[in-house]
């Protein structure tokens, strides 16, 4: 994947975003479906109105009768010389003529009434059951994604799961930020028809179709996410609460996800929340392995080739525009945020609203992409303190130990299933992120080397211990 093809888009291959009908910065692609059959869903045209091939004769001569019993009315009042009312005749005329109608209508045009019926009741009935078939798809793509890049204020369970620092240099997602949530397009998992001409098609049935077309392909309260690789910088501006708020959400979820060996944080920054906060994190860097402060380019005199790492990628945090302006061609990737900004064409500019609508400037034109995600500062500073604990060991994650380990050490039960605590788990917020392999899987205990043992329901085919596993003759084999 190229960088210049890399821009804002939901994780793991959303084809850019879709606001209105325009797309933007074109990432991969996101599979139709994310379990079982992943091919795609031709959707059926709507039903064609039925014509009636002969109709029958009685219609046809209903005129025919009605000028005659007008015509007979005249001739016999002219005849009785007016003695008569003329209703005497009209009478019985307008009764034939109405019983005829009734009975052309059950010998013809009835059965044309109830097959449109009956299409319309089939069509409708069949259009139900691709919508639930949409919301459960989208509703395992959203989890999935969530899993991926979660509002850091989950950070209680993300801290004890496999997801932390899971996302490496060579990973597709390294250099992502996540800003918030919204709408995102995919692949076309349902194909739709081209419409031919509307009068011959059953109109209940085209607008339950249009209607369907609008959110079958659209995701909503999708995690939209900005990527790096692509920018010089990316810099949020905007009302000044929120755009705060929002860059706490990005660092903090950016340094939830990437390694501490694959990205080194550099400073510039003159407002000190965000060195107070920096300072906790195995990312930033320091003078030496003694400092707690971490090392401040406003502050400090610096050599680009000596002070800072040369391994891995450094990402300059600023919130100085003179800085950025000065120094700012020396750093690869810049993540800022300033007041006022002057856009530039290798920048990714995210502007955050007084509504919280957070949008994006490329190449001149605004979009906006969704709500901007929002975090406090004592949030965040929870975040930091508790990657303070976790230091790296080669490839291994160890929490305060010098011993590697592959997982992250847990301490009590609700750390190892990763609750938190019982007053803030929800089961239907937290139970709903268990989708692929985590479905049916429950951590139990630790072992002898502090890794978790895990209880899988699953079946052998599906990577579980499967029936057999777990008691001999569960499924009568026994």
């Amino acid at each position: 994947m190229s960088q210049g093809d890399t821009g804002a888009r939901s994780t793991r291959g959303i084809t850019g975003f879709r606001t209105g009908a325009t797309r933007f910065f074109h990432g991969r692609t996101l599979p139709a479906r994310t379990s079982g059959d992943a091919s795609s869903v031709d959707v059926e045209l709507a039903p064609e109105i039925p014509t009636q091939e002969s109709q029958p004769l009685l219609p046809k001569l209903m005129p025919i009768v009605m000028v005659v019993g007008v015509l007979g009315s005249i001739i016999w009042m002219a005849k009785s010389g007016g003695r008569m009312s003329p209703m005497m005749l009209m009478f019985p005329v307008m009764m034939l003529a109405s019983a005829g109608t009734m009975i052309s209508t059950s010998l013809g045009g009835g059965n044309v009434m109830q097959e449109i019926a009956r299409r319309r009741q089939e069509y409708l009935r069949y259009l139900a059951d691709l919508d639930d078939e949409r919301q459960e798809l989208h509703k395992l793509v959203r989890n999935e994604e969530v899993l991926r890049f979660p509002h850091p204020s989950r950070y209680q369970g993300y801290l004890n799961d496999r997801y932390l620092w899971s996302i490496r240099e060579d990973d597709d997602s390294f250099l992502c930020f996540r800003v918030g949530t919204g709408f995102v397009s995919t692949d076309d998992h349902f194909v739709f028809p081209e419409l031919p001409r509307e009068e011959d098609l059953e109109p209940v049935s085209v607008s339950a179709l249009r209607l369907f077309s609008d959110t079958a392909n659209t995701i909503e309260d999708m995690p939209i996410v900005v990527s790096l690789r692509g920018f010089t910088r990316c810099v949020v501006s905007g009302e000044k609460q929120r755009s705060e708020s929002l860059f706490r959400s990005m660092l903090m979820t950016f340094f939830l996800t990437h390694h501490p060996e694959d990205c080194h944080v550099v400073l510039a920054c003159k407002d000190p929340q965000w060195p107070e906060l920096l300072k906790w994190l195995p990312h930033t860097v320091r003078r030496s392995d003694y400092e707690l402060y971490p090392f401040n380019l406003l502050h400090q005199t610096f050599d680009l080739r000596e002070d800072l790492p040369q391994q891995g990628t450094t990402l300059l945090i600023t919130d100085s525009e003179d800085f950025l302006r000065n120094y700012g061609s020396y750093f690869p990737h810049i993540v800022a945020i300033l007041p006022e900004v002057e856009h530039t064409e290798t920048g990714l500019y995210l502007e955050v609203a007084d509504d919280g609508i957070v949008s994006v400037w490329f190449h001149g034109e605004s979009c906006p992409l969704g709500k901007a995600d929002e975090l406090s500062y004592a949030t965040a500073a929870a975040i930091a303190w508790r990657l303070a604990g976790y230091t790296t060991n080669d490839s291994a994650v160890v929490n305060g130990d010098d011993e590697a380990s592959d997982e992250v050490a847990r301490t009590d039960l609700f750390d190892l299933i990763g609750m938190g605590s019982v007053e803030n788990f929800l089961p239907e917020r937290d139970w709903a992120l268990k989708v692929g392999r985590d479905r049916l899987r429950v951590p139990i205990g630790l072992d002898d080397e502090g890794k978790s043992v895990y209880l899988d329901l699953k079946e052998s085919a599906q990577g579980g211990m499967g029936p057999h596993g777990l008691c001999i003759g569960a499924t009568g084999s026994g």
